[in-house]
């Protein structure tokens, strides 16, 4: 009987949950010295990476340990540096229903959607 309320359980959370696209979004900094951020982070495996015009600039891997809150701060430009904060926060229910919203500041102001390009995942 358990087994078959565990089977359904994972079906119905665990099955849906795991094949989810990574959540994938990009935006520009800077105005005269520009880079493009890019922000890619699995549910599946709960991988974040953060990459600065192409190259990796941060990697956070947490198999099957994800926080409730993960916060990311760094500066992005050589000459003209920009302070840049991205949070993504998961509700209370975990990540079985699409509860996560992401915050993105750049030098503590927070960027609007259409600032921001999403490349794949759900808005």
């Amino acid at each position: 009987m358990f087994q078959i309320i565990g089977i359904i359980g994972f079906l119905f959370f665990g099955g849906t949950f795991s094949y989810r696209p990574p959540t994938q979004f990009s935006f520009v900094v800077g105005e005269n010295e520009l880079h493009e951020v890019t922000y890619v982070h699995s549910e599946a495996v709960t991988d974040t990476r953060i990459y600065i015009d192409g190259e990796p600039y941060v990697k956070s891997d947490r198999f099957w340990h994800e926080p409730r809150q993960e916060t990311f701060h760094f500066q992005v430009g050589s000459t003209e540096i920009h302070q840049v904060e991205i949070q993504r926060l998961r509700s209370r229910l975990g990540n079985f229903w699409s509860g996560t919203t992401f915050t993105i500041s750049v030098d503590g102001q927070e960027l609007t959607a259409e600032q921001i390009e999403l490349t794949r995942g759900s808005k």
